[in-house]
């Protein structure tokens, strides 16, 4: 387990020509211990001169092979973390926590997976799909696992996992040459069957998406883009209510992510300019940016409301894990995972933990990330903590886009520039 600063590391200097043990971590500067200013002497980024990072987070490896995962935490708060490997023999793992340590187990054959979820009666499940296209479920119990396959998908179709109570469920959208529906895969005495919640003339196998909700009330939903649009399929005691989110333009190579908390129902997707966006019903669904230029997002709602996490396609370089907040009213992101944790990350698979803290799965290496505490990187004995001292809702410190006058509510990223009032209404570095 390592801690990363938000600014990640850079070269590393000698620790013998540095005093040898009285600069361990080699960032040039010596250790409390032999007379120096270093305050923490096994940190390379911490220094006198170092920068402070509010907003620190701790990676922790957990299998070096793993690519992508889910998340879900027990009964007792412990991760589960479901997940494939790209090895030369790749397959389908599950890794969790006992004694401290790492235990990893193997679930399946290769396949991708499309959901993790803790029952009420504390069973595990994982919702798998594998390269010919047929849904399986994976449930462990007991302590071993067990596998049965549940339907076969065609191109453009889609299907989520979802668990109200102890019964597994799943979502599913189909599309074919023929025709094309929404509905639900349920398991009976005789095996799963699908019911048809609406049809419609098939759409040639376009490619669609759908993700599954429990509302707090154990109510399902369905959130489905089709056609680019998003569709919402509740479920109420006379049958499936339909409502077409306006507005709410989203592309199907992407997919969704939907969270409900106190009695609000949130979605994440991707909309037709390639940006994040978040509606949720507690607003009318309408929709707010969370931010541009990115992949699929991860919705939770934590304490202090929704967060999303996903992957900056325009840092893939230099590290890309990103967390977006809207604990200010609007939505900001932070960093999360840079080259410090070994290069770009696959995928962010978000969950909140029962104490309430975020946590994050992503891969090469399969890593689960954390929030540490402020990190005092200069050595001052203090932590400059993020303001909002104009109330406009933007920080200025912290934040991949901090607001860059925090004395003036009408300049902040993404306000509106006016061409020529040599004011940088927009904080993008210029009055243009």
């Amino acid at each position: 387990m390592r801690r990363v600063t938000a600014f990640g590391l850079v070269g590393a200097i000698s620790a013998a020509a540095c005093g040898g043990e009285c600069d361990a971590d080699g960032d040039g500067h010596e250790a409390k211990s032999c007379g120096g200013r270093d305050c923490d002497d096994s940190d390379f980024s911490v220094h006198p001169g170092g920068k402070d990072d509010p907003f620190p987070w701790i990676s922790e490896t957990i299998d070096e092979e793993g690519t992508v995962g889910l998340l879900a935490f027990d009964e007792a708060g412990s991760p589960q973390v479901v997940y494939a490997t790209g090895s030369s023999a790749p397959s389908v793992r599950h890794a969790f926590l006992q004694e401290g340590a790492w235990q990893i187990e193997e679930v399946f054959r290769e396949a991708d997976v499309i959901g993790v979820s803790v029952a009420s009666d504390g069973t595990l499940y994982a919702g798998l799909r594998d390269p010919g296209d047929t849904i399986h479920l994976a449930t462990r119990s007991a302590g071993a696992w067990s596998v049965e396959e549940v339907l076969d998908l065609d191109r453009g179709s889609d299907a989520s996992l979802v668990v109200p109570g102890s019964e597994p469920l799943f979502a599913v959208v189909h599309s074919d040459d023929f025709y094309s529906f929404v509905g639900i895969a349920a398991r009976f005495e005789e095996g799963w069957a699908v019911e048809r919640i609406a049809e419609y003339p098939s759409w040639g196998g376009l490619d669609s998406r759908v993700h599954g909700i429990v509302g707090e009330d154990a109510a399902l939903q369905i959130a489905a883009c089709l056609w680019g649009s998003m569709l919402l399929y509740a479920e109420q005691p006379d049958g499936w209510f339909v409502h077409e989110l306006p507005d709410a333009s989203c592309r199907t190579e992407f997919g969704i992510s939907s969270a409900a908390a106190e009695g609000a129902l949130h979605l994440a997707f991707v909309d037709r300019s390639y940006g994040i966006a978040h509606t949720t019903d507690a607003q009318g669904w309408s929709l707010e940016p969370v931010t541009p230029h990115t992949h699929s997002p991860s919705l939770a709602i934590g304490p202090d409301g929704p967060l999303v996490a996903f992957t900056d396609e325009r840092e893939w370089t230099t590290g890309n894990i990103r967390i977006a907040s809207r604990a200010t009213g609007v939505f900001q992101s932070f960093r999360v995972s840079r080259d410090a944790f070994g290069g770009a990350g696959r995928g962010a698979a978000l969950a909140i933990a029962p104490d309430g803290t975020a946590r994050i799965v992503t891969g090469s290496p399969l890593r689960l990330l954390s929030p540490a505490p402020p990190l005092d990187a200069d050595c001052d004995g203090s932590v400059r903590m993020p303001q909002d001292a104009d109330a406009d809702g933007w920080l200025d410190a912290g934040v991949v886009a901090p607001d860059c006058d925090d004395a003036d509510a009408s300049v902040f990223p993404g306000a509106h520039e006016v061409i020529g009032d040599l004011v940088d209404s927009d904080c993008n570095g210029s009055d243009r």
